[in-house]
């Protein structure tokens, strides 16, 4: 699981929502021109879509001063319990994520 965002001005644009699968292949900054490069790989974007896989996504953003770009690692595989009810899973699923590891890319 990937987590990156970029702040662009005083606005923070996340990538969760549409690249929360994916991997972060690449991350390239250019501070002259104040944009950020990232090389993704969203296999389930292209499943859906009818996309081949091996389709690798460019994003790049302009008018960034400050990229805070960080991958998280998956301690173990989350286990589903049976018969939790919505706000039981939430809450596992919660406490799941508090005990991933995550690092700087950027």
């Amino acid at each position: 699981m990937e987590l990156w965002q970029a702040l662009a001005s005083t606005a923070e644009v996340s990538l969760w929502d549409c690249l929360h699968d994916g991997n972060m292949l690449a991350v390239s900054t250019d501070l002259s021109t104040q944009t950020v490069t990232l090389t993704a790989h969203a296999p389930h974007i292209g499943s859906h879509y009818g996309i081949p896989e091996d389709v690798r996504y460019l994003i790049t953003i302009r008018g960034v001063r400050l990229a805070l770009v960080g991958r998280c690692y998956m301690p173990f595989e989350f286990e589903e319990t049976l018969g939790a009810t919505h706000p039981e899973r939430s809450r596992l699923i919660q406490e799941y994520h508090k005990k991933w590891r995550c690092e700087s890319m950027a």
